[in-house]
């Protein structure tokens, strides 16, 4: 096993720890954050859970880094673009898993949450693995990070009509209708 896989693979039960922490610190007390106001969740709609879920990919991708990413010319990309797709898979497995079964269940949203997990983790081992590279290859992935953050502070601040923006509460109402 190379190192690289060993440290995504740890990657799965570490960011899974901190989203548990997080998503406990977050809902658990709610209020103002100041700076990272639009990265706190406000509720405990899909939306605001996918935010944790970015967090503690972004934390993790960070002291990752410094372990083995300096060894790898496209780690900006592989991590930038995995963690950009986490979210994006996360909220709409869960919503479609909800439809089909025409129920919400907190199971299948933690099992889609720890999907979405093990799919960055496999994405960004997979780009770093296959040496894909090209110049200026990283901003691309640092860029990506910038637009989910400014997708998520403009969401936080005027969300849209869309289901997963809706609290749980009111979610579960729209699935079960």
């Amino acid at each position: 096993m190379t190192r690289l896989k060993k440290y995504e693979i740890i990657g799965v039960i570490v960011v899974t720890f901190i989203a548990s922490v997080l998503g406990y610190i977050f809902l658990k007390n709610p209020g103002n954050y100041g700076i990272l106001d639009f990265l706190v969740p406000k509720n405990s709609s899909l939306w605001e859970l996918s935010k944790i879920l970015f967090l503690a990919l972004t934390i993790y991708a960070i002291f990752e880094y410094f372990v083995v990413g300096k060894e790898y010319n496209n780690y900006g990309f592989a991590k930038g673009v995995s963690i950009v797709l986490a979210p994006v898979i996360f909220l709409f497995i869960t919503y479609i898993m909800d439809l089909i079964i025409g129920n919400v269940f907190i199971w299948t949203h933690l099992l889609t949450f720890f999907i979405s997990i093990v799919f960055a983790q496999v994405v960004s081992h997979f780009f770093m693995h296959e040496k894909f590279y090209f110049k200026l290859m990283n901003v691309f992935g640092i860029f990506a990070l910038i637009a989910l953050l400014t997708i998520f502070a403009s969401y936080t601040a005027t969300p849209e009509l869309l289901p997963f923006f809706e609290p749980m509460e009111r979610y579960e109402e729209i699935i079960l209708r």
